[in-house]
């Protein structure tokens, strides 16, 4: 026969192994969440991001003009 503290011993490991095996799970669920904010914030502001990214490709391509009309030596 088991005794209370014995029972108590084999319930409490049953419980931590069972939180153990649920953290893999609330893991993947807070991932896809996350996943799910970052695309609803990508499709709200596009625009916005589309504008940022055209105008630094402006700039990068005016930069790369200056930089090769000048002469180095």
């Amino acid at each position: 026969m088991y005794t209370f503290a014995a029972r108590a011993q084999a319930w409490s490991a049953q419980v931590r192994d069972n939180v153990k095996s649920d953290r893999g799970e609330v893991n993947i669920v807070a991932t896809v969440l996350l996943i799910v904010i970052a695309v609803t914030l990508v499709l709200f502001f596009r625009e916005a991001i589309e504008g940022w990214i055209s105008s630094l490709v402006e700039t990068i391509g005016s930069g790369v003009e200056d930089g090769n009309s000048t002469d180095m030596g």
